[in-house]
This record gives C-alpha cells, structure tokens and sequence, in this order.
C-alpha cells in the first residue's frame, strides 16, 4: 500500500525486520520475502510501502499458513503497528478494519503483504 512520502527510504526498518523475523519464528515453514524494494505499488503512480522499508512480503508453506498469518496479523494489529495486511485476494486495513475484497493488480495469492507503521513502541506480539 502506499505512503504520502516521495522519496525511498534506502533501507529497510529495523522494526521490520524484527517484525518478519517474529513471524517467521510463530509460523514455522514460511519464508520471509521482500521488504526493502524502491518501487511503486502495481498499477500505480505511488510508491509503496516496502519504497520506506516499512512493509515485508512473507511466503507461507501453503494456503491454510497465509490464512492463520493473515488472521494473527489482524489479532495483533495494534500491538505491531501494523497497518495493511493483504491476501489471497482480500484485504484488512486499520483505516477500513474489515475483511474486504482486495481488487489490486496482484492478488497476493504466494504471499501475505503486512504493512507497518512503526511510529509508536514496537510490541512484537
């Protein structure tokens, strides 16, 4: 998803990583993917998130994993700044916390998209 800054950030967050590597460590078997990449979102104009180094693409060992990562993201939203989560064509934001249709150009069906925030105490929960 995308940020209203207009430049990359060079780097990933260090709260990102951690926050990938928790996953990572909680769901056994998926793979963590993308995370700093200066790019626009699909099919659009904006950068993305992953432009700041605030968002991670993590690969599940298969279906019913990107399910349960999906719904433990949005369980701990508050706790790990998280603001967008995407998959398997859905998607959850804080701005629109509900479950919803995704209708982007990927349909996040190899991957979970989780954005973060990462302006207040990280939890790590």
């Amino acid at each position: 998803m995308a940020s209203k800054m207009n430049t990359c950030s060079g780097r990933a967050h260090p709260g990102t990583i951690a926050f990938a590597n928790l996953v990572a460590r909680v769901f056994p078997g998926c793979e963590i993917g993308r995370i700093y990449d200066c790019t626009k979102v699909a099919g659009y104009k904006t950068l993305s998130d992953h432009a700041y180094g605030r968002a991670v693409d993590i690969f599940p060992k298969d279906r019913a994993q990107g399910d349960e990562i999906f719904k433990w993201c949005i369980a701990k939203h508050n706790l790990n700044d998280i603001t967008v989560v995407i998959w398997w064509r859905q998607i959850w934001s804080s701005l629109n916390p509900t479950i919803h249709k995704y209708t982007g150009v990927h349909p996040h069906e190899d991957h979970v998209h989780i954005s973060l925030k990462l302006l207040k105490g990280f939890g790590l929960l």
